[in-house]
């Protein structure tokens, strides 16, 4: 055998070898592969067939389920301790609750609703209008006069259920439908949180946080000295369609105090949203107006201060630029507090946004002083005509928004409670609703729908580098007013509507009533039902004459 043939025959044994050990490892992977499937099957099939044995070791336990979108850090938790205290004392009852996420609830609410599959519970808010409130759920009218029972040995204990909400269960009551279709868990604001050690870097060790605008001036300046040269630059305020629009409204709303106290014709420091819109068609104001135009500087001012573009970022976008330490703040609600405080690698400080004082020599000319917030109560939860158990969905509901439930709650979520007598948890002091001040002014919110796109769609040219304000206020001027007579138009549509209902619901008690069949319950609901009615009937006669006077 020649050499060169010795070469060929060994370079060829060498290379079959080679593919056989291809094809063993590839043989390994595969049975690997196989193995890894059969376990995760076997898994899958023993953690089914254990839930279904632990169903079959108590026959005769029902199962609650409870659907809400809160997937914010902590709060699964909160509900699961609720439920297992809540199964503890009643044996009989299992509590189930279903995650669904918010931007595909609305959907799955009303497959749910109109397949016949809807849980006993389930959060108010997303997808449910007048309409389904009344046909898929339980009004409440008859419990909430009555004590709840979860409240004995409390201070609360002999308080009708309604009594016992901070908000007085405001939020909880549907003035079309005369009637209360939920109870809420919690309460929330707004707050600047902002990193402590990256803040320290950039200010000087022990530094204060801003508590008036000046101070928040001076921050961003700051700032701009520190990010000098660097390659990487901190942006001052991360910002997203989400959360920016919770920092500058406050902004605007801020220069606009003074505005609103002469829109206000009735003097009880409040004006609907139809009445604003009103009073901007009728020329009484506009976005030239100065408190207007101040607002908007202002809003430009702190806006040049987030992130280029941020109207385009999504929520997600701006919580990573903050926990990346790519952003020295951010505004966001109570809701976040936990999620930013478990997932930043930083220590994390909370204070109220710094807004202008009426003692700011450059915007404190329309201003009346800090705002008062709300204390409306959210995260309200319903019990479905469609329940198989509505005594126990109506026990769970009772249970959650008791004295010591709330306590729960509050203690694990981390979350402003609802209930009269609750301690906030020290965590979350901060963010402790301010109950004395002012109301806020304008915003853009203040617009329908229609107002609203229009404003949005030329928003970008605010935060602009040439004549932003300028330029912003001129976009509107051809589109705005046509898209607020629409909006005003649509809420006279509304209130016509809610009219013929409140004729229905009248027309069914006054039934009732003729077959004998009355309670003090149904004379107080048709004297309500009338009073709604023709407070709907007014409102909307004084919103078609006034459109109809402007046009002329």
């Amino acid at each position: 055998m020649s050499t060169q043939h010795a070469h060929l025959h060994g370079s060829t044994k060498g290379q079959g070898t080679e593919r056989s050990q291809i094809v063993k490892r590839e043989t390994v992977f595969q049975i690997i592969g196989f193995g890894l499937v059969a376990i995760g099957y076997l898994a899958s099939t023993v953690f089914v067939l254990q839930r279904k044995t632990a169903h079959l070791e108590k026959p005769n336990q029902i199962t609650l389920r409870i659907a809400h979108w809160q997937l914010e850090q902590g709060l699964r938790h909160a509900f699961d301790e609720l439920a297992t205290e809540f199964t503890r004392q009643h044996p009989d009852i299992r509590v189930e609750q279903l995650l669904v996420p918010e931007r595909i609830f609305p959907n799955w609410l009303v497959t749910q609703l109109i397949g016949g599959t809807a849980p006993d519970l389930i959060e108010v808010g997303y997808g449910i209008d007048d309409e389904r409130l009344a046909r898929y759920f339980v009004p409440l009218s008859l419990w909430v006069e009555r004590p709840n029972p979860y409240n004995q040995g409390t201070a609360l204990e002999k308080l009708p259920w309604r009594d016992t909400f901070l908000d007085g269960m405001y939020s909880s009551y549907n003035p079309t439908l005369q009637d209360y279709y939920s109870a809420g868990l919690n309460m929330h604001t707004v707050r600047l949180y902002y990193n402590r050690g990256l803040y320290e870097k950039i200010m000087g060790v022990g530094a204060p946080a801003p508590t008036n605008f000046r101070e928040f001036q001076a921050v961003f300046q700051k700032l701009a000295d520190y990010n000098g040269a660097r390659a990487n630059k901190v942006v001052a305020i991360a910002g997203s369609d989400y959360n920016g629009p919770l920092l500058l409204d406050q902004f605007l709303s801020n220069q606009t105090q003074k505005l609103l106290l002469r829109l206000n014709d009735l003097l009880d420091f409040s004006v609907s949203k139809p009445d604003t819109q009103m009073a901007y068609l009728a020329g009484r104001w506009n976005f030239t107006s100065p408190e207007v135009q101040s607002g908007l500087e202002l809003q430009h001012e702190v806006g040049r201060n987030l992130p280029s573009g941020f109207q385009s970022l999504r929520r997600e976008d701006a919580t990573f630029y903050f926990l990346q330490e790519r952003a020295l703040m951010i505004v966001s609600g109570s809701w976040d507090v936990r999620t930013l405080k478990a997932q930043a690698p930083f220590p994390i400080d909370i204070v109220s946004i710094p807004l202008p004082t009426p003692a700011n020599p450059e915007y404190g000319k329309y201003v009346l002083g800090a705002f008062a917030e709300n204390n409306d109560v959210a995260t309200r939860f319903g019990i479905t005509r469609l329940s198989r158990h509505p005594k126990a969905a109506l026990a769970f509901l009772q249970f959650m928004t008791s004295q010591r439930g709330n306590q729960r709650f509050v203690d694990t979520s981390y979350w402003l409670p609802s209930i009269i007598g609750v301690t906030i948890p020290e965590p979350i002091r901060a963010f402790q609703p301010i109950i004395e001040g002012y109301t806020q002014g304008l915003a853009f919110n203040s617009f329908g729908a229609d107002g609203r796109l229009v404003i949005n769609q030329n928003l970008y040219r605010l935060y602009g580098d040439r004549q932003p304000v300028d330029s912003f206020t001129r976009s509107l001027e051809e589109d705005l007013r046509p898209a607020v007579r629409r909006d005003l138009l649509q809420e006279i549509k509304t209130r016509r509507h809610a009219i013929a209902h409140d004729d229905t619901t009248l027309a069914a008690l006054q039934w009732k009533q003729y077959r004998g069949k009355s309670s003090s319950e149904t004379v107080r609901k048709m004297a309500a039902t009338r009073l709604n009615q023709d407070l709907m009937e007014c409102g909307a006669y004084m919103l078609e004459t006034s459109l109809d006077s402007i046009q002329k």
